[in-house]
């Protein structure tokens, strides 16, 4: 019986369940509707067969999923750069790949940093490829300037991204397919791209008497500028370029102290997309090996430390 028959046939009942049967990578044509009644009789999940195989749903959702080859997770750099050579590569927005982004607006992380960091402090690691930021005013904050370029990148490109959208789970089906169950919905995808990032969920290593400590512990990610730090001492712990960003900051307006693992190395020549890309090659040998990324440009520090990299932790996202 053909959907839209069936779908007619239906109509009047006033309680139905979610729709069980065949349902393609693409449409939702060929579905059958099965009374709420006996579907509580039988006191199941509702069952959604995708290329001949059953997959099992929660009832309250199976209505509600959608349908795409690749779901990427996350609208930054790299979930942005992995929705690009998506399409490069042919998939089509929607059914070939879908960008979920559980931020309100464009920018990604960039767009959650102090509103000290100019554009002139980020040593040129915002671009995004097929589309490099056009000249403008270095001295603009970073979190105005690259929200405004990564809009302007989404709309180019016309990627498919959904936002806000909070991703709770992704789980394994009985189908080749995986389940991204979010707040809005679910979407069986046959590959999944995490490109969550970091900045939400910040690392908080473990020192001894950091439980006992009475005075104010933050990360980065909860740093708002140096205005507030005015007449204290502070203790800046690291030597990546956001510690040593942070201390030339914070010491203007109060006493500072500077603890890392080991003593920076400074270097009088610029940061250049040389040293970017062996940076970016040394993380990629010592991840694919199980290694953690440790420091990986910890020798392309500048002698000015208001615009240096020294000892960076590198982290993915």
């Amino acid at each position: 019986m053909a959907g839209g028959k069936r779908r007619k046939q239906y109509a009047g009942r006033e309680k139905c369940s979610p729709p069980v049967g065949r349902v393609g990578i693409t449409d939702i044509a060929e579905i059958q509707w099965l009374p709420l009644a006996e579907r509580r009789r039988r006191n199941t999940a509702v069952s959604i067969t995708l290329s001949g195989r059953k997959d099992v749903r929660h009832p309250a959702v199976a209505n509600r999923v959608k349908y795409s080859d690749v779901v990427v997770i996350g609208a930054g750099q790299a979930g942005l750069s992995a929705a690009y050579f998506l399409r490069r590569a042919g998939f089509q927005p929607g059914p070939g790949y879908m960008v979920l982004d559980g931020a309100d607006g464009p920018g990604g992380a960039w767009q959650h940093r102090w509103r000290t960091l100019s554009l002139a402090d980020v040593h040129g690691i915002y671009q995004l490829p097929g589309m490099p930021l056009e000249a403008t005013d270095d001295s603009r904050p970073a979190s105005e300037a690259l929200a405004d370029y990564f809009a302007a990148y989404e709309r180019e490109f016309d990627l498919p991204i959904r936002r806000p959208v909070k991703v709770d789970a992704v789980r394994h089906t009985e189908t080749e397919r995986l389940l991204v169950a979010t707040n809005v919905g679910d979407w069986a995808a046959r590959a999944v791209i995490n490109a969550t990032g970091t900045w939400t969920r910040p690392f908080w290593p473990y020192y001894p008497g950091r439980e006992t400590f009475t005075g104010r512990q933050l990360h980065t990610a909860d740093y708002r500028g140096p205005a507030e730090f005015a007449g204290q001492r502070v203790i800046v712990v690291g030597g990546g370029a956001s510690a040593v960003q942070l201390l030339s900051e914070i010491s203007d307006v109060a006493s500072t102290t500077w603890v890392t693992r080991r003593a920076p190395i400074f270097r009088d020549e610029p940061f250049t997309q040389d040293v970017g890309r062996a940076a970016v090659a040394l993380i990629d040998q010592r991840v694919r090996a199980g290694l953690p990324p440790g420091t990986c440009v910890r020798r392309s520090a500048r002698r000015r430390p208001a615009a240096c990299w020294i000892g960076s932790r590198c982290s993915p996202g």
